[in-house]
């Protein structure tokens, strides 16, 4: 992702030429497969967290459409969500919405 710097940023690619990413980052070009692939215009939109109670309005999520096709395949996403969260493993350093420590970088959490 192109935000101001090189490795400023990352996104996944979802499939049919549309990307998620952190809306800090924002929607910009993205190198998948070593090729660079602009965003198409006015498709940007940020993720909401649908009213949930306690949340905020919006979340930290952006959804954009690539201006052409990587020729990359779809990313599968399950139908449902997983029900026990045996077996996963979440690691990570992030910082809250008032920038500070929210997670520190050696924490993780196992299920």
């Amino acid at each position: 992702m192109d935000a101001g710097a090189p490795g400023a940023g990352s996104g996944v690619y979802l499939g049919d030429r549309w990307v998620l990413s952190a809306n800090h980052v924002g929607a910009g070009s993205i190198v998948l497969g070593g090729t660079t692939s602009a965003v198409e215009a006015n498709t940007a939109f940020r993720l909401t967290n649908g009213g949930a109670a306690g949340k905020s309005a919006s979340t930290d999520r952006v959804v954009f459409r690539l201006a052409t096709d990587p020729g990359l395949p779809m990313l599968p996403i399950a139908p449902t969500g997983t029900v026990d969260a045996a077996g996963y493993l979440w690691a990570g350093s992030t910082l809250s919405q008032t920038g500070t420590d929210a997670c520190p970088p050696s924490a993780s959490v196992t299920r």
